[in-house]
């Protein structure tokens, strides 16, 4: 499924200085995200990102994946990008807030995911 040769290259790794790597996450709380859950996940991350963010280029792009029912993380992957998913904090603002470390946004390489989340 992965080239082995690119995953064991693959260092963590940023463009944007805001955007870090993951810590150690917790998966026992994690579910995949159902049909009827989507929709409303996507308009809150299309609300939520906006210019100063550094996935706003690929907002469009992401596909959510799972949802951490303890928090209000995401999953989302972005289907051009080989390497990297992200977790994403929402935090359901109305709002708009430019800065680019809002909303909470962390890098990791899909092969630390677990095999249900690849």
């Amino acid at each position: 499924m992965w080239d082995e040769a690119a995953v064991a290259e693959y260092r963590p790794r940023c463009q944007n200085n805001h955007m870090r790597e993951c810590d150690e996450i917790d998966w026992q709380s994690w579910e995949l995200v159902r049909d009827d859950q989507n929709t409303r996940l996507e308009e809150q991350l299309g609300k939520e990102i906006t210019a100063a963010h550094p996935l706003y280029e690929a907002v469009e792009r992401l596909k959510i994946i799972a949802r951490d029912t303890s928090s209000d993380d995401i999953l989302v992957a972005d289907p051009t990008q080989i390497l990297d998913s992200y977790v994403v904090h929402l935090v359901w603002s109305d709002g708009k807030i430019e800065e680019a470390n809002f909303p909470s946004t962390c890098s990791i390489s899909k092969s630390l995911l677990p095999r249900k989340y690849q």
